[in-house]
């Protein structure tokens, strides 16, 4: 079980990522699978949780409102699967999604707080 997962959760989020990184928003996606060194790496966006309301599958990231898909994977800060109840307004995550008038969360990781602030200051140096 262990090792499927570790084969099949890289290309789960690694996929996506490079089918946004061809028709997604540019300044966020990962171009290259080379640089890739977690399945998190993969997922092209990321994000503040603003809002959540699972009643109506939404969720409001960075004040840009999404639907998530009713099968949507959900990861928690340690990569192992996780319930779309788990996710919290002010959560750090990163996120594929599909779609473009209202897009719809494919697949979403709840980031750590230590690691969504450390991705925040690796793109503040880049800037």
């Amino acid at each position: 079980m262990k090792i499927t997962l570790q084969i099949v959760l890289p290309l789960l989020v690694l996929v996506p990522a490079l089918a946004a990184a061809q028709y997604g928003d540019p300044r966020r996606a990962t171009t290259d699978a080379s640089v890739v060194s977690s399945p998190a790496d993969a997922l092209p966006y990321r994000g503040r949780v603003d809002d959540v309301n699972l009643g109506e599958r939404s969720l409001v990231i960075d004040d840009q409102t999404f639907t998530l898909d009713p099968n949507v994977r959900v990861y928690s800060g340690d990569f192992r699967t996780a319930l779309p109840r788990q996710i919290r307004k002010g959560q750090g995550v990163k996120f594929s999604a599909r779609g473009t008038s209202r897009p719809v969360i494919t697949g979403i990781w709840i980031m750590p707080p230590s690691e969504y602030r450390k991705l925040e200051r690796r793109e503040a140096r880049e800037e």
